[in-house]
């Protein structure tokens, strides 16, 4: 479920991008839409400056982590050990410095709480489509570095 709320949140992101609205059917819903899969709304995302370099990588991993639970013939959970060492893949939790009292995060917890960062961030586009207001905490979270906001690092 996290997933989908991210892979919406490309969605709108992208979409602030464009100058005409109505084509959202023809990009991401009709049958042969060139922006109907979780891959190619991160690849035209990272194009378009939207997002930088490591959330990319972040978003790989969370649509890997989708893919596992999605088409695995046996039973996943947070604790199997390709979900553990995928969760662990991404940088998020310590571009953020957010760890618990033990230490690192366990999966779960990075992979929910990464998902709402990039959730929150990504749907700021859509009342501000250059990413002006992102401020510092956005531009760690779509990894902008210090570029101009929506223009990716």
């Amino acid at each position: 479920m996290a997933s989908t709320a991210v892979e919406q949140a490309l969605e709108v992101a992208i979409l602030s991008r464009c100058s005409d609205k109505t084509l959202e059917s023809a990009l991401f819903l009709d049958e042969s839409a060139p922006i109907q899969s979780f891959h190619a709304k991160t690849v035209v995302s990272r194009a378009l400056g939207l997002i930088g370099r490591a959330a990319n990588e972040d978003l790989v991993m969370i649509r890997n982590i989708r893919n596992l639970f999605a088409h695995s013939r046996i039973e996943v959970d947070f604790d199997a050990p390709e979900v553990v060492a995928a969760c662990e893949l991404i940088t998020l939790p310590e571009r953020l410095e957010l760890e618990t009292e033990g230490g690192p995060a366990p999966p779960i917890e990075r992979y929910v709480r990464s998902c709402v960062e990039y959730v929150a961030c990504l749907m700021s586009y859509e009342t501000d489509p250059l990413g002006k207001k992102l401020g510092r905490f956005g531009s760690i979270v779509l990894d902008l570095k210090g570029s101009s906001p929506g223009q990716g690092g």
